[in-house]
């Protein structure tokens, strides 16, 4: 095997194990190494880089000017796996009580863990719609459709006044201000920037 370069070696011939040996060069940049690496420890390190998970706060805020302060119920909390480029999340927020003061503007849920991509031209591509699986207790209307905005970390909600009607922004008359109220579980995948 000494001087065989790795296209002259003889091809495998059976499934790879855990425990095969792949040549790798080390520090390619700098001081190039020839060293050896399990089928798992790549497989571990790839999975590292690429797949990550965590627990996140979603918020209720505007568009405009924000509540003078909103208290989230204690279950209120989400949760995110990141795939390559894809951010799949699930998410339920209610609120215990929301001063609404001088707030303007569209009623936005933010706290998404990571950036969505831009839109590119005219496919509006880093807008993704996602699904509400539970809207109610709001004081006007009940959202009822929600997408992940394009280059930001927030979710746009929407309401239908009839169900042939077109949608438009949930807006800040539409919040309920006391315990128990503003009840939405949204669950949806989005491209990170």
């Amino acid at each position: 095997m000494a001087n065989s370069s790795i296209s002259g070696l003889t091809a495998l011939a059976g499934a790879l194990a855990d425990a095969d040996l792949i040549e790798i060069v080390d520090d390619p940049g700098g001081t190039p190494l020839s060293r050896s690496a399990t089928l798992t420890q790549v497989g571990t390190n790839v999975a590292a880089q690429l797949v990550s998970s965590a627990t996140f706060t979603p918020t209720l805020t505007t568009t405009g000017t924000d509540f003078d302060s909103v208290t989230l119920d204690p279950a209120a909390g989400g949760r995110y796996i990141r795939i390559d480029d894809l951010v799949h999340f699930q998410l339920v927020m209610s609120t215990d009580a929301v001063t609404i003061g001088s707030a303007t503007g569209n009623v936005i849920i933010g706290g998404l863990p990571i950036t969505s991509v831009a839109s590119s031209g005219a496919t509006a591509d880093g807008n993704s719609a996602v699904a509400i699986a539970v809207s109610a207790g709001w004081a006007g209307e009940n959202p009822i459709a929600a997408r992940v905005s394009a280059n930001d970390t927030t979710i746009a909600l929407r309401f239908r006044a009839t169900v042939t009607g077109g949608d438009a922004p949930t807006v800040v008359a539409d919040v309920a201000t006391g315990a128990n109220a503003n009840n939405i579980t949204i669950s949806g995948t989005y491209v990170a920037a």
